[in-house]
Order: C-alpha cells, then sequence, then structure tokens
C-alpha cells in the first residue's frame, strides 16, 4: 500500500444527504462536503514526476498524475505582471508568464500553446496607442494589432479589416511550421510563417529559469 506523505485540497464540491463518495483522491468530511484531494511524495520533484509520466515504457510510474494546465492568454495578461503586449510579441516575456503561472499555481510542467516570435519584433513598430483598455501597434507593414487587456489580439490591414488568410493554391505544406492567424503579419503570406528557430525560442527561454524544480 503506498504511504502517502503529503496532501493538498483542489476543490470542495457540496454533496446531498444521500450521496456515497468512495474514491482515492477524495474524502467525505464534516458538514455534507466532499473534498477533492491530491495526494504526493513531498520528496518527489514536479521535474522527476514529469520524466517519470512521459517514460513509462522503461518501467517508470509518477507518485501521481502530474498536472499542468492550458491557461487561457486573458489569464496570462491579467495575473502575470506583464504587458499584454510584450507576452505576446516577445518570446522571453511569454516564456517568464508561463513560468510566473506555473510556480504561483504548483503545476508540474508548462504547456506551451505559442510558437516563439520574431526576436526583432520591436524594431518593425511605428507606433503604440491606449484605445480604451486596449494598446494599438501600427507597423512597417501598414498593418495594425489592437491588443486588448483580457483577450487574444487581432491583426487588421491597412483598412483597418480583418486580414484575409492566402489562398489553398499558394500553401506551400513544406513550410507549414505553424499558422498562427494573429502574429505580427497574421496569415498574410507564406513568407511570413515563422522558421523553426522561432517557434523553439519559448521552449528554450522556459528551461533557462529551470522553472520547473
Amino acid at each position: 500500500m503506498t504511504r502517502w506523505v503529503a496532501e493538498t485540497t483542489l476543490a470542495r464540491m457540496p454533496l446531498s444527504g444521500c450521496q456515497r463518495v468512495e474514491t482515492g483522491h477524495g474524502r467525505q468530511g464534516s458538514r455534507g462536503f466532499f473534498f477533492l484531494t491530491l495526494r504526493y511524495h513531498a520528496d518527489v520533484t514536479s521535474r522527476e514526476r514529469m520524466d517519470a509520466a512521459m517514460r513509462p515504457a522503461e518501467g517508470l510510474t509518477p507518485d501521481r498524475v502530474p498536472v499542468m494546465c492550458q491557461l487561457s492568454l486573458g489569464h496570462y495578461f491579467l495575473n502575470s505582471g506583464l504587458p499584454p503586449v510584450d507576452i505576446w510579441h516577445d518570446s522571453g516575456a511569454f516564456a517568464e508568464a508561463l513560468v510566473t503561472l506555473q510556480r504561483r499555481y504548483g503545476f508540474d510542467g508548462i504547456l506551451i500553446n505559442l510558437p516563439g516570435r520574431d526576436p526583432a519584433w520591436r524594431d518593425a513598430v511605428v507606433s503604440t496607442e491606449a484605445r480604451g483598455t486596449s494598446t494599438v501597434i501600427r507597423w512597417k507593414e501598414e498593418l495594425t494589432t489592437v491588443v486588448p487587456a483580457d483577450d487574444t489580439p487581432r491583426v487588421l490591414g491597412a483598412d483597418q479589416r480583418k486580414r484575409k488568410p492566402p489562398a489553398l493554391a499558394d500553401i506551400d505544406p513544406d513550410r507549414l511550421f505553424y499558422i498562427e492567424p494573429h502574429d505580427r503579419l497574421g496569415v498574410v503570406a507564406i513568407s511570413g510563417f515563422p522558421p523553426p528557430e522561432n517557434i523553439l525560442a519559448i521552449a528554450r527561454a522556459v528551461e533557462e529559469p529551470a522553472c520547473v524544480a
């Protein structure tokens, strides 16, 4: 029998008087509440837990299922303490936001859901201005990005309308590393797709501070 050495409560749920709960990952408390708990070995690090979970073929078994979460962009914008414009356009800033909230919430791993950005993106900025709670960026390509304080940015053309995606006949499958409809250029040209070295930039930045202890 596994001897757990630590436990944390994830949620408290009300129960009706006729419900019975039988699970190894919860306990029925007083006053009609069920507590969803997370049990783990205090001496097992998140890095070790993730490593074991990803190598079952080698006979490794984690002390519990690792916990990860793909948070919404708006959540990063509102809670990381970094400017939304930087989180969206800068690989290092997005990596810092990922690490900050991973540590705050105690996740075992980090789900990177955006590709890396052009490290010279600031050189293409013509101007920035506040518009209500959003930030508006104008680029040398005569495009505009509207960055809300709590939602995904959107790219507009010179006519201030959303850009149309390229025609299917114009797409080269060998260059489809990742189609990002909201990056600086939007989905406007095959040449605008980020190269592989940019895509991996966030992963490299996340590894630098050894965020998963």
